[in-house]
């Protein structure tokens, strides 16, 4: 369930779609300047950091029963494996990404474009691109995207810019 559709879960339950057999009190984490190290990642992260979500003690992350996740081994595999080898978590089901390219029109041939540049992309040697992806909670005024956009061009790297 993404963190945005949490309103959803009602619905995701009557499918009985992870038990939360945890139980464990999040709270103490909330406003957390240290960062807290969590299974699922590679680096550890600033409790301060979580979804809200995560720290309301009846709220509705709680009622989950499984999940849905968009995304796929080869791309988190660190995670996806943790998930698939720890007990107290039910079914991960990793969904993504799902792409009908049949029925694309014009859009396919931008995909295969896009395609073609990631796999020259994928040719460079390993740490020469910047990555950025702010997730769908990313927002920015446009003075700051102008800023982040003259900072990467000022340092000549390459970059992969996601929105």
């Amino acid at each position: 369930m993404d963190m945005q559709c949490i309103a959803m879960i009602d619905v995701a339950n009557e499918f009985e779609t992870l038990v939360d057999d945890n139980n464990q009190d999040v709270t103490r984490y909330k406003d957390l300047e240290n960062e807290v190290s969590v299974s699922t990642h590679i680096n550890p992260v600033l409790g301060k950091q979580f979804p809200t979500s995560v720290f309301d003690k009846e709220g509705a992350s709680l009622k989950l029963t499984r999940i849905l996740i968009n995304t796929f081994l080869d791309l988190e595999s660190y995670a996806m494996k943790f998930l698939e080898s720890n007990e107290k978590i039910l079914a991960v089901y990793p969904v993504g990404p799902l792409i009908n390219f049949n029925d694309m029109g014009d859009a396919n041939e931008t995909f295969k474009s896009a395609n073609k540049e990631l796999n020259q992309r994928s040719s460079l040697p390993n740490h020469s691109i910047i990555f950025l992806c702010f997730g769908n909670l990313g927002y920015f005024c446009g003075y700051q995207v102008k800023e982040i956009a003259h900072a990467i061009e000022h340092t000549g790297c390459r970059f992969l810019w996601s929105s």
